[in-house]
């Protein structure tokens, strides 16, 4: 019941901090400290507890990294006139009624190029965001069309650190699940770009697009070496670089052009590096072309570490135990799948990444699938379907943090907006109810 109560509060507490703009870090820690509490009633010793924490913020340990290069690339893409240029370009090419619908598949082919949601949006996502504020569009759509785009890639990219962590927890074939997770998602794919196109010509980019680009010619140094950093990270990313290298990369490379092109000092750069790139207060691009840096993604970096830290106390004192009688309850494929979804969702808000649902899920889920005569393969299937792109609806996952961190976006305000990760489970759990039960060949 000790249990219970906790992960109620905090995740009311949670929810509480999103509607009132309130720092997540609060709540996390509040609750990393209640359930330090309950481990010390219950017998464990402090090292335990301190073990129990590292073991959890370790998994941290491998994101930040990411997040602190993401910081570093979007600042330097600035500065060096990389998203500039973009903008400057495809203010003359996109044709202005199908911008949400370009920004949707665009960024969904990118992702999937990258393997990372995170990647995805740090790239062409801020180029997107940059487009639509000088084009006047909703900036609200906008977002949730890219975020929406960036999850196709973590589902269905072979570089996806989430497939390869998915198919290492389940113990399946990583090519078996490739296959399978661009299958299933083109049913949800294609109703979701329906929608976006109704809306994209009801949020054309219209008003100041002449004007913008004058501003962009005169302010950048405009060219083809600009749009090297980005050529740079795509090569390295197709090579299969490691994406936190390939980041890095292209942010020195942009870094080098900032200097030597657009004519930037070392020590605005450096500036630029840790708190993010800014022209001028009297530029007009000064609301437009702004953002980035390091010191952006350590708030994030810190809500990823107090989480992660409570997370390894719940799986270390087995919080969630109490659920295997329930879970091992027969039950169809659509029982399986709705389990699934609630497991899952227990562990995004909980644990506020993919990571640890993920890993939840592989771990409580295996046995139930088998014993309803399913196979590993079902239950990786599921986990596609509802934990790797649900992370993105939870306001309080690093996810939707890091992804509205990047693209100066109020928290959760894209949220109406985000179709393909809520479509995507439904359509499949309405296969499953409709479908005559059965088990698999």
């Amino acid at each position: 019941m000790a249990v219970v109560f906790g992960l109620t509060l905090i995740v009311s507490a949670l929810i509480t901090a999103v509607l009132h703009h309130v720092f997540l870090g609060l709540p996390l820690f509040c609750g990393y400290i209640y359930f330090s509490a309950l481990c010390l009633k219950r017998g464990y010793s402090v090292n335990s507890l301190i073990n129990m924490s590292l073991d959890g913020a370790k998994k941290a340990l491998i994101v930040i990294p990411i997040l602190l290069s993401l910081g570093c690339l979007t600042a330097m893409w600035m500065a060096a006139g990389t998203v500039a240029s973009f903008v400057y370009y495809g203010l003359a090419f996109i044709s202005p009624p199908f911008f949400i619908f370009i920004a949707f598949l665009s960024t969904s082919i990118i992702s999937l190029l990258l393997g990372s949601s995170l990647g995805s949006v740090g790239t062409i996502g801020m180029i997107l965001m940059t487009l639509a504020r000088g084009g006047n569009v909703n900036p609200y759509l906008t977002a949730g069309a890219i975020i929406s785009a960036a999850i196709v890639g973590d589902r269905g990219s072979p570089m996806a650190s989430t497939l390869h962590l998915l198919s290492t927890v389940t113990e399946t074939d990583i090519f078996r699940n490739i296959k399978m997770a661009l299958l299933t998602t083109v049913g949800p794919y294609i109703i979701t770009a329906l929608l976006y196109l109704p809306l994209s010509l009801h949020n054309p980019l219209i008003a100041g697009e002449t004007a913008l680009r004058q501003d962009i010619a005169q302010y950048f140094n405009i060219g083809w070496l600009p749009f090297m950093p980005a050529l740079i990270i795509i090569l390295l990313c197709g090579l299969k670089f490691d994406i936190k290298f390939a980041m890095l990369i292209s942010a020195a490379s942009a870094c080098l052009i900032a200097f030597f092109t657009q004519g930037i000092n070392w020590q605005t750069l450096a500036l630029a590096l840790m708190r993010g790139f800014e022209p001028e207060q009297s530029s007009s691009l000064y609301h437009i072309i702004h953002g980035g840096g390091m010191w952006a993604m350590l708030k994030t970096s810190l809500i990823l570490l107090i989480a992660c830290a409570l997370s390894g106390i719940l799986l270390g004192i087995n919080a969630l135990s109490g659920l295997n009688k329930l879970l091992a309850k027969p039950c169809g494929r659509l029982g399986l799948f709705l389990k699934t979804t609630a497991l899952g969702l227990a562990g995004i808000c909980c644990g506020c990444n993919q990571v640890i649902p993920v890993v939840i899920c592989g771990q409580m889920m295996v046995k139930p699938y088998e014993e309803n005569g399913f196979s590993r393969y079902d239950l990786a299937k599921d986990i596609s379907l509802t934990v790797l792109p649900l992370a993105g609806v939870i306001p309080w996952c690093l996810l939707s943090i890091a992804a509205t961190t990047t693209l100066g976006m109020p928290l959760a305000h894209h949220l109406p907006w985000l179709f393909y990760p809520i479509i995507l489970p439904l359509w499949h759990g309405m296969s499953y109810a409709l479908k005559k039960p059965r088990l698999p060949s």
